[in-house]
Order: structure tokens, then C-alpha cells, then sequence
């Protein structure tokens, strides 16, 4: 590890202090700056600075990986809001699909009740003498099914009638 090498230097300064104690006794202090440097001596390689040192490198070993850590999540998040968007561009697309598709059903709906009511306005229920207009289409409808169907025999003529009339609808509209 890299505070091996630092403690190996302070044991040799810790050897090498006597001499040199001796020899700032002999030298009277200069005062000043070298460089930006005091010309004191700072004792770097105390066991309390390599502790702290160690404890520093271990923090920023931490806090880089709890960096590539966040890095990797950005990533896989910015993939996931791509994927995200892109799909929402592909449902937006298929709601506009969707939408102009209801909208031809929709024409062609009212296309095809038109064609009935017109159709069907000539033809009464039996019983009732009620003809179709676009807004009592679908309750027409109904009525003369329901006497049709409770007495086929007897309406055969209007079974005829209806299935020439629906002949004719689907020749003339589709």
C-alpha cells in the first residue's frame, strides 16, 4: 500500500532527528519565504499525519466510487428515459393511428345509418306503423326484430322485403 513507503521514510527521519536537532541549534532562523515555502521543517511524516493521510485516501476512494457508482445510474437512467420517450413517441403515434381510424368508423357509421333510415323509411313496423329516423334507428331496429322474430311465418313478405332492401344497402354503400 502506499503509506508503507511513508512510514519506512519517517522511521528513517525519526533515526536521522538527533543529528539534525543538533544542527538547527548551530543555525541562527532565517525568517522568510522560499518559493512560497516557509524554511521551517513540517513534520509530514508523523504517525497522526499518515493516519489521517490513510483515512483521506480511504474517503476519496469512497467517494469515488460512490461516484462511478451515481455515473452508472445516470447512465442507465438516461437509457431508460430514452427508451421511455421513445415509446412514448410510438404510443402517440399509434393513439393519432387509432384516432383517425375511429374517426373513418365513425363516418362510415353514420354513413351506413344514413343509408338505413333512407332505406327503411318506406318500410313501417308491423303493428305499430313506426318508421326509422337517425335518432330512433337503433329502437326500429329492434321492434321489427322482435316481430319478426315472434312470428317468422307470418312475416314472410316483410323477411322479403328487408333482406331486398339490405341487398340493395350493400351493393349501393360498400
Amino acid at each position: 500500500m502506499i503509506c508503507e513507503p511513508w512510514r519506512l521514510l519517517y522511521q528513517h527521519q525519526q533515526q536521522q532527528l538527533p543529528e539534525l536537532s543538533a544542527q538547527r541549534q548551530q543555525v541562527p532562523f532565517q525568517g522568510g519565504d522560499f518559493d512560497g515555502f516557509s524554511t521551517f521543517d513540517v513534520p509530514i511524516f508523523t504517525e497522526e499525519f499518515l493516519d489521517q493521510n490513510k483515512a483521506r485516501e480511504a474517503e476519496l476512494r469512497r467517494l469515488r466510487k460512490m461516484n462511478v457508482a451515481f455515473e452508472e445510474q445516470n447512465a442507465v437512467l438516461q437509457r431508460h428515459t430514452q427508451s421511455m420517450s421513445s415509446a412514448r413517441e410510438r404510443l402517440e403515434q399509434e393513439v393519432a393511428r387509432e384516432e383517425r381510424r375511429t374517426l373513418a368508423l365513425q363516418q362510415q357509421l353514420r354513413a351506413v345509418r344514413q343509408a338505413l333510415t333512407a332505406s327503411f323509411a318506406s318500410l313501417p313496423v308491423p303493428g305499430t306503423g313506426e318508421t326509422p329516423t337517425l335518432s330512433t334507428l337503433d329502437f326500429y331496429m329492434a321492434k321489427l326484430h322482435g316481430v319478426i322474430e315472434r312470428d317468422p311465418l307470418q312475416h314472410e313478405k316483410l323477411i322479403v322485403r328487408i333482406k331486398e332492401i339490405l341487398s340493395r344497402i350493400a351493393s349501393e354503400h360498400l
